[in-house]
């Protein structure tokens, strides 16, 4: 085939202004016919009444059947055609059983993910916190914001961070401080962190530490000391950071 082959696509769903009276929902269950009606559904199709003579008791199809099926199938068609893409969904995976080896859903958390399941039947939420069976595909990402930040996504979805904290360390010997992550910090794990004193004047000689307090998926207490007196290591520029998570 070729990109010339490309047929018409549906700008709407077939029966897209059908009044109430004229389409219906195809049901899955079975449905059980009337005298004058005998409901089409995912299970049955259109029932055995609908195949027989009107005049040996049958039932004509229902043209709210029909609208009902064509709106169904040309909205997915047109979903498809739009890019639209393809997410979990917990109550369709545990009613087609799992999803299939191979498929490939888009991530809700981070659309730039994409999902692909590495067995058959699986009912597992790829954006859960530790989803199994599935593997993550696609390109890493970067970005920067305003404050010159940086952010590397992998497509496993290790996170990588950094930039320049300013400051200035403030004066003392030693203090702490709380440092936020940008980006929102990291979604599910912070896992590790370094720093390194900006010495911009050359002039500041201290040997400046940077010690862990605590720490959140969204910042960081730091314990800052210096060998230098009092009031003498606010003179270094700030630190240059990098930290790493999922």
């Amino acid at each position: 085939m070729q990109q010339s082959d490309l047929p018409a696509r549906f700008n709407i769903p077939f029966a897209n202004n059908a009044g109430a009276s004229y389409i219906r929902q195809i049901p899955q269950a079975h449905q059980t016919p009337t005298t004058s009606d005998a409901p089409a559904s995912l299970f049955d199709g259109f029932p055995p009444e609908t195949f027989q003579p009107v005049a040996s008791g049958g039932i004509p199809p229902s043209g709210a059947d029909f609208n009902g099926l064509f709106n169904q199938m040309t909205a997915a068609l047109r979903w498809l055609a739009a890019g639209g893409p393809s997410l979990f969904n917990a109550g369709f995976s545990v009613a087609i059983g799992g999803y299939p080896k191979g498929a490939i859903l888009t991530s809700m958390v981070d659309p730039r993910n994409r999902w692909v399941s590495t067995v058959d039947n699986n009912t597992t939420d790829p954006d859960g916190y530790s989803p199994e069976n599935w593997v993550k595909y696609g390109t890493q990402s970067f970005e920067r914001d305003t404050s010159g930040n940086w952010k590397r996504t992998s497509p496993d979805g290790y996170i990588e961070m950094g930039g320049i904290y300013a400051g200035p360390i403030s004066s003392g010997g030693e203090f702490a401080i709380t440092f936020t992550f940008p980006f929102g910090g990291f979604p599910n794990e912070f896992l590790g962190m370094t720093a390194m004193t900006r010495n911009t004047t050359s002039s500041n000689d201290g040997d400046t530490t940077f010690q862990e307090i605590s720490a959140t998926t969204t910042s960081i207490r730091l314990f800052v000391q210096s060998d230098q007196g009092s009031g003498s290591h606010d003179r270094a520029g700030g630190f240059r950071w990098r930290a790493w998570g999922i």
